[in-house]
């Protein structure tokens, strides 16, 4: 679990899916195409969007972490 001070509540919040939630939320999610690049890590890519939401920073500021800001703003 990761924690972050300082989001725009002024305490902390927890960034990560746990383990329960990222089972109710994987069944939904498209199954990896056969071709082409491989799918960015959705849970990975999820946290990162409930990382803006939660924090309002801006899409540009996502730390790397989450990997590509860009991927992240897509799924959104």
């Amino acid at each position: 679990m990761l924690l972050t001070k300082g989001n725009v509540w002024g305490g902390t919040v927890e960034q990560e899916l746990s383990d329960a939630q990222w089972k109710l939320i994987q069944p939904w999610l498209p199954a990896p195409k056969r071709r082409g690049r491989p799918r960015a890590d959705d849970r990975r890519t999820i946290n990162g969007v409930l990382y803006v939401l939660r924090t309002g920073c801006r899409w540009q500021d996502l730390p790397g972490e989450y990997g590509s800001s860009v991927t992240c703003w897509r799924r959104l």
